[in-house]
């Protein structure tokens, strides 16, 4: 089967690998669609996150379309759609997992029948991403949305969002305007992002009630000035060091500064004098605990995936390359890749 790796830093390339073989807690899937993400899948390209040693087997935003299931499996059956579906790690070294979502078919483990059977929590623990699909108002090509969407809801919800709040978002890629979603769907007033001017419609439609152009200095001086100490989350989309600096007056003495993005994660900085009080919180995500809520946002209208995919302009396994570099140059929000289409 096809798969895509990084065969060493800043090469992709697509290779063939062994199918996978199912155990008795495993249901086997072909991989259907898969998106990007900007942040992540750069780095790992790169060379600067995520396994050291290569070919390491890249992608952590698939679904995958339940074709077998192993005898022990409860939760999955044939036909349903599986979340952050993957392959297993190599049994002879033979390759590394940069989560290993990129490949034509894969493997969904039931959590939940390991767990009922007794077995250590390290079995199944990390097999809790995957979760079946249970809505049906999105398109096959929307369905990756969810990974993105689980695990900015959970750690916006983690960092303390609640009805009511004032919240600023620095960063419109997919995280920071997907933050701004999940703001809105936990009940937040007032829902602020600073970003690219290219991205203004993006934010309004993501949730956003206010946009600011980052490039824009007079507007953001502006706002800070009349924002100041009364925002209550402040969360940075880009982790740029020192991007928030500017922003730092905005927080409420009691308020709460967040990062989440990665670009400078080993040498982040941030000037705390700049604020009078916060607290800086890293909360993290669990992506299993935020699925119920996804599926009823979706059921509710709340989300909306046209934000972040165009379904008419999908790439295939012989367009790969291209996808990857409109995530990097940011022309799509989340390009989305046919894992079915032919090499």
């Amino acid at each position: 089967m096809k798969v895509l790796t990084v065969a060493a830093p800043g090469v992709l390339q697509v290779q063939e690998m062994p199918f996978p073989e199912p155990g008795p807690y495993d249901a086997l899937c072909r991989t259907t669609y898969a998106t990007i993400c900007a942040g992540t899948d750069s780095h790992v390209i790169d060379g600067t996150f995520g396994p050291r040693r290569f070919p390491a087997v890249i992608g952590h935003e698939s679904i995958g379309e339940v074709i077998d299931v192993g005898a022990r499996v409860t939760m999955f059956r044939p036909g349903d759609l599986v979340t952050r579906v993957s392959i297993p790690p190599s049994a002879d070294g033979s390759y590394e997992l940069a989560w290993g979502g990129m490949t034509e078919f894969a493997i969904a483990r039931d959590h939940e029948a390991l767990r009922l059977d007794g077995e250590p929590e390290s079995t199944w623990g990390p097999s809790r991403v995957n979760q079946v699909i249970r809505t049906r108002r999105l398109t096959g090509p929307q369905t990756p949305m969810f990974i993105t969407w689980r695990e900015t809801y959970s750690y916006t919800r983690r960092l303390g969002v609640t009805a009511g709040s004032r919240v600023v978002v620095s960063g419109s890629g997919a995280n920071g305007l997907s933050i701004a979603s999940m703001a809105r769907v936990l009940g937040a007033a007032e829902i602020v992002v600073i970003g690219s001017a290219s991205r203004i419609a993006a934010a309004h439609q993501a949730g956003g009630s206010l946009m600011i152009a980052y490039t824009d200095d007079t507007a953001v001086d502006r706002f800070v000035t009349e924002w100041r100490a009364s925002v209550d989350v402040l969360i940075d989309a880009t982790g740029i060091s020192h991007s928030l600096d500017r922003l730092l007056p905005t927080i409420a003495p009691t308020g709460v500064v967040g990062v989440y993005g990665l670009d400078d994660a080993e040498n982040y900085g941030i000037d705390p004098l700049r604020a009078s009080s916060f607290r800086f919180l890293d909360p993290g995500y669990d992506e299993a605990e935020a699925h119920d809520a996804i599926e009823d946002a979706i059921e509710a209208g709340l989300l909306d995936p046209t934000v972040w995919i165009d379904d008419t302009r999908l790439f295939g396994w012989a367009h790969l390359v291209d996808a990857y570099q409109a995530a990097r140059d940011r022309s799509l929000i989340k390009p989305v890749i046919d894992m079915r289409s032919p090499l």
